[in-house]
C-alpha cells in the first residue's frame, strides 16, 4: 500500500462496560500517584499533517464530560488539544488502582 495511511476511527472501540472507574476518577488516581494536582503525564496519539500517527508525550489536565474528552496539552509545544480516552495512554502503574 503506498500513500497515506488509512485511519480506523478507535473511538468505536472504546467499550466502557469494561471500566472499573470513571474518567475523572481514572485522571484523579494518575495524579495523585505522580504527585502532581494539576496534571497527569501520559501519551496521547498524535497526527501529522502527512497523515502520519504515533504516541507523543501529554499532560492531561481534566476530563470535560460534554465533549467526553480529556483537554490535554502536547508536552512538546503546550499546545492545548481534546482527546477522546482511547487515544490516551497512561503508562502502566499498578499502585494508582490497588
Amino acid at each position: 500500500m503506498t500513500g497515506p495511511e488509512v485511519w480506523i476511527p478507535l473511538e468505536i472501540l472504546d467499550d466502557r462496560t469494561l471500566d472499573l472507574f470513571p474518567p475523572e476518577e481514572v485522571l484523579a488516581r494518575w495524579k495523585k500517584a505522580q504527585g502532581n494536582e494539576e496534571f497527569a503525564v501520559a501519551k496521547g496519539l498524535h497526527k501529522t499533517e502527512d497523515n502520519f500517527y504515533s504516541w507523543k508525550p501529554i499532560l492531561v489536565k481534566e476530563y470535560n464530560h460534554k465533549l467526553d474528552k480529556y483537554l490535554c496539552l502536547w508536552a512538546q509545544d503546550n499546545t492545548e488539544v481534546h482527546l477522546p480516552r482511547i487515544l490516551v495512554c497512561f503508562d502502566v502503574f499498578l499502585k494508582v488502582f490497588v
